[in-house]
């Protein structure tokens, strides 16, 4: 029996979130055609910049039952040329907090969008975004893992603390506290690894974001003790003081720090508590279980505007890629003969622009690889 196919557009650099969900989508029994800006073994065409999905499924006789593009990782390529498909076009947007236009400028392009942060859903719909709804983040870990719980708090991420400064006040009182800590960035089973085997996890959300953090963290079997995050879907997913704790400022974080290192019975009914619900409701493979779900309804095709795709491409960065779709748009919604009179004048001095445009881009792109 012919397995049905995913087409899958992002980064899957070690922590993305598309990695995990590729990988949930073959636990549920789906082929995966992956494209996307990094090698990988899970990966069948690597490509920067724009994508044209119908030359993609035509060449390699894809027949799909749904195009799934997820933010995260390097975001250094884009699916465009998708208005024809017969199956639906999703997309993840992860965070929206950090770039509000260039989310609604994506979701303009998709049947459905899927949104990580609740609190944007209401401004999304207020301009014009229909198909919608909210998609946390997940956990990577399913089921328990086995932890020795050596160490006392951990911290997994950005130590740049040009961008964080608070982040990194908050960590001196982390370390000030306590003897065995783990701060700085590691390999996805490395951090995974040092959350199942710590008492504790520190967060601290910056946007009021519901990040990847936490949903590592309970699902490790830590305890999380994290910033208090207001109407944005925290209360949805835990309860607080039963599923994970909050401080308030570092005074706060370090009494409580303390006073959880000192009363394992409490800390570990609040961490097996968090952890339960997390591998029940809060996974990749749920996650994938959903789209797999919404995949199969009847929705609306959006209405797909090759301006609406110029105007998300100059969001991704993608600015050659941007300036085609301007021009071949420009050429074919032209109405009138003024309208006509100026793409035509337009059109060689935007396809010289965009082959410089071009130029430049790669040769950025080899001094990265290079670097």
């Amino acid at each position: 029996m012919t397995r049905p196919l995913a087409l899958i557009v992002g980064s899957v650099n070690d922590i993305a979130p598309v990695k995990y969900l590729i990988k949930s989508f073959h636990d549920l029994g789906w082929d995966t055609f992956v494209i996307s800006d990094k090698k990988s073994e899970l990966v069948q065409v690597c490509k920067f910049g724009a994508v044209d999905i119908d030359e993609v499924i035509h060449k390699h006789h894809l027949s799909p039952k749904f195009l799934l593009f997820v933010e995260g990782g390097e975001m250094l390529v884009f699916p465009t040329n998708f208005s024809g498909l017969e199956f639906p076009a999703i997309w993840w947007g992860i965070d929206t907090q950090n770039d509000y236009q260039k989310h609604l400028r994506i979701s303009s392009l998709f049947d459905f969008s899927l949104i990580a942060q609740k609190s944007y859903l209401a401004k999304l719909r207020s301009d014009g975004i229909g198909s919608l709804s909210w998609f946390p983040l997940a956990s990577p870990i399913g089921s328990t893992h086995g932890g020795d719980k050596s160490i006392d708090v951990s911290y997994i991420g950005s130590t740049n603390w040009n961008l964080y400064p608070e982040r990194k006040k908050l960590l001196q009182v982390v370390t000030e506290s306590v003897d065995k800590y783990v701060i700085g960035t590691r390999p996805a089973d490395e951090m995974l690894q040092i959350y199942s085997s710590s008492k504790l996890v520190f967060n601290q959300s910056l946007k009021n974001d519901i990040n990847m953090r936490i949903f590592e963290a309970i699902g490790a079997g830590a305890l999380l003790i994290t910033n208090p995050i207001h109407e944005n879907g925290m209360e949805d997913l835990f309860t607080e003081g039963t599923d994970y704790v909050t401080y308030v400022d570092s005074v706060d974080l370090k009494n409580k720090i303390q006073y959880f290192l000192l009363n394992e019975p409490e800390r570990n009914a609040i961490a097996s508590s968090g952890m339960a619900k997390v591998h029940a409701l809060h996974t990749y493979k749920a996650r994938a279980s959903e789209i797999v779900k919404l995949s199969s309804l009847d929705f609306a095709k959006t209405g797909y505007s090759l301006m609406q795709e110029s105007a998300a491409l100059v969001s991704m960065g993608m600015y050659a890629d941007a300036i085609d779709s301007f021009r071949i748009g420009l050429k074919i919604e032209a109405r009138g003969a003024r309208a006509k009179f100026v793409s035509a004048i337009a059109q060689p001095i935007l396809w010289v622009t965009s082959k410089v445009a071009k130029a430049i881009e790669k040769t950025l792109q080899v001094r990265r690889l290079i670097s």
